[in-house]
């Protein structure tokens, strides 16, 4: 679809679901309309905030963007902190699913880790490892030794190799993608658009995350190739 007008972001949350969920899908695939899109559906009354999602009691809010909101939450089971990412009412509930599957083949300290998904009150979720710290933007905000910032840059390829060995492509890496974790570990996360294609000598599921040929990701982040959808990788 085209870019929406003014008026249908404006009403974004009474427009009706079919029209939503087409603007929520565009959005994941236009920086321009990302941007707005996740604006307005990150700056919800805090009485929208869950108490519970699932299993997982909700702290605080992590941070949000055009597919879903992502919580701080504790899990009392298992006694420890995590990261759940929900997805917004109207949306794709399959995209979060596949991302979950993606990330659940990756186990890599440079990857954030998948713990649990689900469904609640009929929205999708995921339970990941909860990175204390910052994305990788903020992070070079800071001024840091050359050395400090190589080494950064070269866990988060680590991360990269590591996917592409399972046989996933991420397709959206960015620094705002990019985590650094408070004693410097750094992990790759955010697999929303990621295909996931066989590799020589290890064969993967052949699962498509994306309509193949869909010009998909950030474009100021894109290989050239990708805007006519000729890219391959």
């Amino acid at each position: 679809m085209s870019c929406p007008s003014a008026d249908q972001l404006a009403a974004l949350d009474a427009l009706d679901k079919a029209e939503r969920l087409a603007i929520i899908d565009h959005a994941a695939s236009c920086e321009s309309c990302r941007t707005v899109v996740s604006s307005v559906l990150g700056t919800r009354a805090p009485s929208d905030e869950p108490d519970l999602i699932d299993r997982y009691r909700i702290e605080r809010r992590l941070g949000a963007g055009a597919m879903g909101v992502v919580y701080v939450a504790y899990d009392a089971e298992l006694d420890r902190r995590i990261a759940v990412k929900l997805m917004r009412h109207g949306a794709s509930s399959e995209r979060l699913r596949r991302e979950a599957q993606v990330l659940a083949k990756l186990a890599h300290p440079n990857v954030v880790a998948v713990h649990d998904v689900g469904v609640h009150d009929g929205q999708a979720f995921v339970a990941m490892a909860l990175v204390e710290g910052e994305n990788l933007r903020r992070w070079l905000e800071t001024p840091r030794p050359i050395a400090t910032i190589l080494d950064a840059l070269s866990q988060a390829a680590r991360g990269i190799v590591a996917a592409h060995a399972a046989g996933i492509v991420h397709r959206d890496l960015k620094p705002d993608n990019i985590f650094v974790g408070s004693h410097g570990e750094v992990l790759v996360g955010d697999f929303g658009l990621a295909r996931a294609e066989s590799t020589r000598g290890q064969p993967v599921e052949p699962t498509t995350l994306t309509q193949t040929g869909t010009v998909l990701g950030t474009p100021v982040y894109m290989a050239l190739e990708a805007f006519d959808g000729t890219a391959t990788r």
